[in-house]
Formats: C-alpha cells, structure tokens, sequence
C-alpha cells in the first residue's frame, strides 16, 4: 500500500505482497537448483566415459550425439546461471518487500528496480526453453545410454518443467493482478482547486462503473435479459464503484485490514469485559456484547406461555419458532439436503409427485419442476399438507423471489412466506442496495427504502392481487389472520409488504429472522415497530449490512491499515493463525498498535507523510483528511440512511458462573436492541454462521428448553412448600 507502480501502471499489489509468494518461489525453485548443480558438477554423465562397455553406434548417431551432448552442456551450464541469478533475486525482492509498515512505501523504494531485473530474466529464460526442448527431442532414443546420464536426462526435463510451468504462472499472476483502472490518467495529479478534483473524481467514477457493469455482463451472461437485468446490473455496479471510488487499497490491504479490525474489537471487548466483571463481580458476562454496550437492553424474562414480559401479548417466543419453521421451508428441496445430506432425498420421496405439474389436482404451484420438489422440500420441513397450501410461487428473476401463501390452522392464520437469498439473481436483489422512494399510505411522504426489497415487495403484491390469493383465502377462513415471515432477503420483503398491506390488513403481523440491517428509512423503521419483531442472533452479517456501514467498514480499513507499524506478511500470517486457533491475548497490543507508535509516527520523514496522502485520488490538504476523505457525504453512494425494521429482539451468547464459581456455563439471552446498534459492522468468527436459519432455530429451541426447565423448577419447588 498504495498499489505498485510498474511499467507506467497500477497493478492490484502492493510492493509488500511479495514476501509469501516470494518464500514459496524460493522453496520450489532451491531443490531444482542443486539438482541442476549437481548435473553441472558431474560432467562424465553426459559422456561416454561412464559406460566404456556399451556398443558403439552408428557413426551418423554418434555424431548427432557428441553435438546434442555439447549442446545440453552450454544448456545445462547456462540453465543453472540463469536459475541461481533468479533465486537470488527472489531472495532480495523478499527482504526489501518485508521492510516497513504498509503504509512506509520509501522502506520498499527498490521493490520496482528488482521486479523490473526479475521480468528481464523471463525473456532468456523463455528463449532459453526453447532451445532446450529442441535439443531435448532431438537427442531422442540416443540418450540416456546409461544411469549416469538417465540421472542428467530426468533432471533436464524437469527444469524444462518447472521453467514453463513458472513462466505459465508468472503471465497468469500478471493478467491476474491486472488493474483496468491502473492507467496513469486516472491518477495524474491535479493542478489544484475542487473543480479539479471534482472532475477527476467524476471521471474515475464513470469508468470505474462502466468497468464493473462489463464484468456483470461477462460473468453473467448466461443470465435471460429481462426489463429488470439492466437496472439491476447498473445499480450493483454504481455501488461497487462508489465503495472503491477513492481508495489506493490492494485486496491484501483489505485482508490485512479484516486481522488488525478483529484484533481491535477483540481488544474491546476484553476491556469491556474486564469493567463489566468489576462491576458485577464477575458473575456474567455477554460473548460479544456486554449488558452495558449502547442499545442493548438488559436480560429478558419469558411468562408462562412464553410470551415477552413488557412487549405485546403476540410476542411470544414459541410463535417465533413456528414461524421460523415457514420461513425455513420456502427455501424448499435445497434446504432439507442440506440440512441432510444422506438423508434428503429419502425424506422428500413421501412428498414428491411424478409428473404432479400437470395433475389437475396439484395446488396453485407456479413453476416448480415437474415432480414438484419444492413443494416437497417445503412440506418436508414445515409439515404442512398439501391442502393447505393456497399459493406457492417459485419464480426466481431479478427483483422477483419465490413465496408462500399457507392456511395455518395451529394459529388460524394465513401465512405469507417469502424466501431468502440462494440464487445469484437474490444477490443482485440484494446488492440493489440504494435508497428508493416507499410509497405505503400510512407512511409520510419522501419515506426511503432498499431499492431492490422494495421491487420485491410490489411484485409480490401484485401477484397477490391479480391472483385474488389473499381475497380467496380470507372467504374461505374469514376468522384467521395475516401473518408475513421470512428469513434474511425475505424478512426484508416482508417487512415492505407488512407496510404496503398494513391499511387493508390492520391486525397483520410480521416475523423478521435476520433482516438485513439497511432496509428503512428512521421514519419507516419507526412505523414497522407495531406489527413487525424482529429476530437476530448474535454477530450476524446480514443484519448489520447496508451501504452506509460497508462504507464506514472502508473508512475503517483505511484506518486501520494506517495505524499499524507490523509489516503486512506478517499480519497475513498472523491471521491465518488467528482463524485456525483463534486470538491470543498476547498479540492484543503488538499486532494493532504498540506503544511506541505515535513515537515511530513522529519520526516519518516528509515523504513517507506523501505516501500517506496516497490513499486516497487527488491532493490532500492533511493525513486525517487523506485518510477520511471517502467518508465524506460528496463520495457517500446514498444520502438516506436506512436502518433494520420493526422492534429488534437479539439472542446472545452468555457464559453464567457455576455453584463452586469457577465452571461457566454457555446459555442464550434475549434482550431488546436498538436499530444503532446494528449500524456498525464486526468482523467475528460466527458472523455468517449466526445468519444461517437453522442457526436461529437451535438458539430459540435453547431458549425454550432453558424457560421450560425454570418454569417445572418452579412448580415443583411450589408443590413442596405447599406440602
């Protein structure tokens, strides 16, 4: 960091990304050497000296022998040469590239000289392989003539081998690392002034979007173009761009970045932890979030028929867990096989049906296969008969997800069950992530929104209508409810649905499971509080996701790398490390900043300062401007912040003190959490796992073993005062 200058570009590597690689050219490259030495030691073996017993041949062979054996001499001799001079090299580029901080670019000044000196070798090394791969063929059946020189002859065409296959490498690293948008005009200085940086910035923007809008329709061409692939495509790629625009970072920047910002938080917490244990005496602590940590409330209590204690009475934590058993289910077949994966298709064979799509008696199913898998992986995981299910859409294109409609009877409910995220056109969905307009009655004008939930959310209503699913269901059970669910993706839906059928539907109901964190406007959000819970779990991605903490997530990896006085392979290894064995406290204070970084940031000449203001384009007029400038509201890719829907209900880990006040015991809490709370990304080892439903399952089936457990205590200890 910044990214190398070579040959009059950016590349996508910086000049200290050559440490690792270099240290596993050199442990390849060293055995070859001295078996390449040994040959050249060993001058009998490409004589006949060795085997004074053979046959003579033929005077026509042997004088094409004596000139292919004198030939593979100055081969051999001069293949050594060039092997010892690249490995040499190798060794100094890795010393140079392992000097100073990321950020200390004039500590790696001659990175540049010695890559230039390593690419020159390539051309003789090339023609070099080449004449030997003709003077190898040639020799042909003439030799080997005996061990000696099979030894010689193996040994020859395996760094014929290994040359072709380093050079292959090297040309697929350097298409690899090619960065379309490395030329120099994109990063010629300005004269000075706003208007100049501001066209500057505008131009990178356009050619950076147009970039990622060619790479969409390269890799995605496999995709049917719909009215919707266009606007989706040149959204997506808007918002790459912008998330990059302004940045010098390197992909092993950002990987370096992750270590020192999960290093940094773990720091925090362990701080916080140690507060919370004096204050407490150690007698409990939250795995990630303390009970003192901004917007989270303190432990909740569950009544008798499970129901939250101070929330509405349909707020009961075993409703929660039916509901998450139809939002499991709309993932349909994919789930149940992989939630089994030897089991699966046993469990859906009761429930699939040959040729069922055209049976006259098959349900409302739309576009399902022909044995109706969906529908079987659906029942499989929800129990529902097929009777019951009044509409089952599996349609998938962009901004259009499957959804189910369910006549509940345990509840006397109608269930509208919208899918999450499995396919590439739902990531698009989701990456369609800027603010939009939210038209919905009871919502003040100018409300924002999730531009792609929302087109989800329209085209499900006016499925919904134009298919009279919802009128029907309710002339059939005229007593039952409306309830919307979903999980990930589809809470989102469902949340915009809840606020678009609100006003026909008054008494409706909406379960959110890990709902993306950018979805409302503050107003929106507000609204959806009095028909919408919402489930997390513990250090879940998805729900402290959105455009406006992506991009203070890279203001922070521009900070991080900034601070930071290890060198990057280091860190890089350090964070390998850290994923297999987790952080040791050791490295707390050593990896992220030790205590003699502001003195070593003091004693940074003046140009190590300019490679400071690198890191962003155009001309800085401080370091904390430099480093900060991509977080300014000009380069902000949306002005709306949007925030997570209805009122959010967090499961954490805990860990309680045992009877002897040494054993700890791993439960789960429920506690209340503002939307602020989830503005913030976190880089933790469960922050995927956390998302996955059947995640969220476990944690509830917890929760209510651990309720019924307390409440069977409690009326056992109250049968035995009374006795």
């Amino acid at each position: 960091m910044p990214a190398l200058k070579l040959f009059g570009r950016r590349w996508l590597l910086g000049s200290d990304d050559f440490v690792l690689p270099g240290a596993l050219e050199l442990a390849l490259k060293l055995p070859w050497l001295g078996l390449i030495l040994v040959v050249v030691v060993r001058e009998w073996i490409l004589s006949d000296d060795g085997c004074p017993n053979l046959p003579p041949l033929d005077p026509v062979l042997a004088a094409i022998r004596t000139r292919l054996v004198e030939r593979l001499r100055v081969y051999v001799l001069v293949s050594a040469l060039l092997l010892l001079t690249s490995t040499i090299t190798v060794a100094v580029l890795i010393v140079h590239s392992a000097r100073g901080s990321p950020i200390e670019e004039d500590a790696r000044k001659n990175v540049p000289y010695i890559l230039k000196f390593k690419f020159s070798l390539m051309f003789p090394e090339l023609i070099w392989n080449i004449f030997g791969s003709l003077w190898v063929y040639e020799l042909g059946e003439v030799m080997p003539r005996c061990p000696g020189e099979a030894f010689a002859s193996t040994v020859i065409k395996g760094v014929l081998i290994f040359n072709w296959v380093s050079l292959t490498a090297t040309l697929f690293g350097l298409a690899l690392l090619f960065d379309p948008m490395g030329s120099s005009r994109f990063y010629a200085p300005c004269d000075g002034g706003t208007t100049c940086e501001d066209h500057q910035h505008e131009r990178y923007a356009e050619r950076s979007r147009d970039i990622w809008l060619r790479r969409f329709s390269w890799l995605f061409c496999w995709m049917q173009p719909d009215e919707h692939s266009r606007t989706a495509f040149n959204d997506v790629a808007g918002l790459f761009s912008a998330l990059f625009r302004s940045t010098n970072l390197v992909p092993s920047d950002v990987a370096a970045a992750f270590v020192l910002l999960r290093v940094r938080q773990k720091q925090e917490v362990r701080l916080q932890r140690e507060k919370l244990a004096e204050s407490r005496g150690d007698q409990e602590w939250t795995q990630h979030f303390p009970t003192h940590a901004q917007g989270i409330s303190a432990p909740l209590n569950l009544d008798e028929e499970t129901r939250i204690i101070g929330a509405p009475d349909w707020m009961k934590l075993s409703t929660a867990k039916h509901y998450l058993k139809f939002s499991m289910a709309a993932y349909g077949w994919p789930l149940v096989m992989y939630l089994h994966c030897f089991t699966g298709l046993f469990r859906l064979l009761p429930y699939m049906s040959c040729c069922g799509c055209i049976r006259s008696k098959t349900p409302r199913v739309v576009e399902d296969n022909c044995c109706l898998c969906n529908v079987a992986g659906m029942r499989t995981l929800s129990g529902v008969p097929s009777h019951d299910i009044l509409y089952a859409s599996f349609r998938n294109r962009l901004f259009e997800v499957p959804f189910l409609v369910v006549a509940d009877h345990s509840t006397k409910s109608i269930v509208v069950v919208m899918r999450g995220s499995i396919s590439v056109r739902d990531i698009f969905t989701d990456f369609t992530a800027a603010s939009y307009e939210l038209e919905a009655p009871e919502l003040p004008p100018n409300c924002k929104g999730h531009k792609g939930m929302i087109h989800v959310a329209q085209y499900v209503l006016k499925t919904l209508e134009q298919e009279h699913v919802l009128t029907e269901a309710f002339d059939s059970y005229p007593d039952y409810e409306l309830v919307l669910t979903g999980h990930s993706l589809g809470a989102g839906v469902a949340v915009m649905l809840g606020l678009m059928l609100k006003p026909t539907y008054p008494k409706l109901r909406c379960f959110a499971f890990a709902a993306p964190g950018g979805l409302l406007c503050p107003e929106a959000a507000v609204a959806s509080e009095s028909f919408t819970l919402t489930v997390g779990l513990g250090d879940d991605l998805v729900m402290r996701l959105g455009v406006d903490s992506i991009e203070n997530l890279r203001t922070d990896l521009l900070t991080a790398i900034h601070r930071c006085v290890e060198p990057k392979y280091r860190m890089l290894v350090d964070g390998f490390m850290y994923v297999l064995f987790g952080v040791p406290d050791r490295v707390l204070e050593r990896t992220w900043e030790n205590a003699n970084a502001d003195e070593k940031r003091k004693r940074r000449s003046t140009s190590q300062y300019r490679t400071i203001k690198k890191l962003v384009i155009g001309p800085a007029h401080s370091i904390e401007a430099s480093r900060l400038a991509c977080n300014v509201a000009s380069r902000r890719f949306s002005e709306q912040r949007l925030y997570s829907p209805g009122k959010i209900l967090h499961i954490t880990r805990c860990k309680s003190a045992g009877p002897n006040g040494t054993d700890r015991r791993r439960h789960h809490e429920l506690r209340w959490a503002s939307k602020e709370h989830f503005t913030q990304l976190r880089v933790m080892p469960r922050m995927i796992l956390d998302h996955l439903p059947e995640n969220i399952l476990a944690a509830l089936d917890d929760l209510l073993d651990e309720h019924e457990q307390r409440v069977s205590s409690g009326l056992e200890s109250v049968e035995v005062s009374s006795s």
